[in-house]
């Protein structure tokens, strides 16, 4: 059995920070630029094809970082309760398919959801009084039966 260097651990903790903080980072240039653009002109509103929009990113980066989260916790289980194993499991190779299964799963998850309200019908103003989109502002305006839509979330 291989010993733990403390280089491999480090080095697997800096990949994943570096994942959590590009989520991070794209998480503020989803929502603020929207945002200051509402509190510098006043107008808060949002049209729905901008509000799918929002919502299919959003949801991709806040799935993604649950996953990445979920594997940061793997990780830090492997060195605590297997150190002598941690090298083997958590080498470069294991580190980037862990990352890439995040982003991945993140994506294909947030494009079902926003497949799904995409083809909802939309009635009445078609604008969303918020900078921010959600998914319940969405179901609220739309006019469709929202059954199908309401589960998958």
């Amino acid at each position: 059995m291989p010993i733990v260097h403390q280089d491999t651990v480090k080095e697997s903790i800096t990949s994943e920070w570096h994942h959590f903080i590009l989520v991070k980072t794209c998480y503020s240039s989803i929502i603020l630029p929207r945002m200051l653009a509402s509190l510098l002109t006043g107008d808060r509103n949002i049209s729905v094809s901008d509000c799918i929009t929002q919502l299919h990113f959003f949801g991709f980066l806040a799935a993604t970082e649950c996953y990445l989260l979920a594997t940061m916790s793997y990780d830090r289980y492997l060195a605590i309760c297997k150190p002598l194993h941690y090298a083997i499991h958590m080498n470069g190779r294991n580190c980037l398919w862990l990352a890439s299964g995040s982003w991945i799963s993140g994506f294909l998850g947030s494009t079902i959801i926003t497949f799904l309200v995409s083809q909802l019908t939309f009635c009445g103003p078609n604008e969303i009084d918020h900078f921010f989109c959600d998914f319940t502002p969405m179901i609220k305006l739309s006019c469709s039966d929202i059954s199908l839509t309401w589960e998958a979330k």
